[in-house]
């Protein structure tokens, strides 16, 4: 082998060298950018511990004292969950909220999360109350009445995007007892002093049911308070009841100053009768709704604008403005 060729296999050999080096120097680079980026995500990656050895890869949403609530990816999307403290040997966060014995910003924001996203919701308000009513005039008229009233609704939603929009079912029952009076004292032709009581007693029954459509929707006021305004249509029937007697009684004086008196009386009269009607109303209600976990809430009407129409009279239709809260309506909902 002459120099030339030897010389041309040395550089060869070289270059072959080079090559290979910095073939290794870019494996050596990729290799440690990829257990750099391993080592960050599982440094960064939640993970909690169980007692039985299992460990929950997850986001820690927020610790306290008495259990751990956390974020975990399934099939069906983002779910927030719930462990006991109890049940955690031990746990880490890699950038979650650190160890607190409150609830903390973070937790309104991971429940605000759940409450808003899709899904059904089934509501059940009620409400009762009782009014007196009592009206006397200088002792001469007097009337008094006792009404109460009683009504529930169950209902059935969808949310999405911040609107709830549903389905329900109404029942309402109202009863009224009532007892007037009315005293009158004149002169007859003969200018003799009659004077006349006359009395009702009257009792009012009503059961009152239908269907109704309904939209709320949700304005965040402090982490998981809500102010949601819901817009109402309903119909359905009223069916009831009532009954009434009355009577008179008169006294005649024959003279101004005289104790000569003549009495007349006039038969009680019973009255009886049944009723039966439709009815339609809107309503405008504001309301408040309170989740105290991601499932659960509470719902409360604050009365409102409404039209109420019975039997199609709309010329005889009535408008309530009702903010009274003997009429308030409070209800507990379930989100799935």
């Amino acid at each position: 082998m002459d120099i030339k060729s030897l010389n041309m296999s040395n550089k060869f050999l070289y270059m072959n060298n080079k090559n290979y080096e910095r073939k290794m120097k870019n494996i050596k680079l990729i290799t440690g950018l990829v257990l750099i980026s391993v080592f960050t995500y599982a440094k960064g990656q939640d993970r909690i511990i169980t007692t039985q050895n299992d460990t929950i890869f997850c986001q820690i949403a927020y610790v306290s004292s008495t259990r751990i609530a956390y974020v975990q990816d399934e099939q069906n999307g983002r779910k927030g969950k719930f462990i006991s403290r109890e049940q955690v040997k031990k746990y880490h966060q890699g950038s979650s909220l650190p160890e607190t014995s409150r609830d903390t910003l973070d937790t309104g924001i991971y429940l605000h999360r759940q409450i808003n996203s899709n899904g059904f919701v089934f509501r059940l308000n009620g409400n009762y109350n009782e009014t007196n009513t009592d009206n006397m005039l200088h002792n001469i008229n007097a009337y008094s009445a006792v009404s109460k009233t009683g009504n529930v609704s169950l209902s059935a939603g969808y949310m999405r995007q911040h609107w709830l929009f549903g389905l329900g079912f109404e029942y309402s029952r109202n009863k009224t007892i009532a007892d007037g009076t009315l005293y009158e004292r004149l002169y007859d032709e003969q200018s003799r002093i009659v004077t006349t009581a006359f009395r009702e007693q009257s009792e009012v029954t009503l059961n009152m049911y239908g269907g109704m459509f309904y939209t709320n929707y949700y304005l965040s006021i402090y982490r998981n308070l809500y102010f949601t305004p819901g817009f109402y249509l309903g119909c359905g029937h009223i069916k009831g009841n009532y009954s009434r007697l009355t009577g008179a009684r008169q006294l005649i004086f024959k003279e101004e100053n005289s104790l000569s008196v003549y009495l007349k009386e006039t038969p009680i009269t019973d009255y009886e009768g049944k009723i039966s009607s439709n009815y339609f109303y809107t309503q405008l209600s504001p309301e408040l709704t309170w989740f105290f976990s991601n499932r659960f809430g509470l719902n409360l009407q604050a009365g409102g604008l409404g039209i109420d129409v019975i039997d199609s009279d709309w010329r005889n239709a009535s408008k309530q403005i009702n903010f009274n809260p003997s009429f308030w309506k409070l209800g507990i909902l379930f989100k799935l």
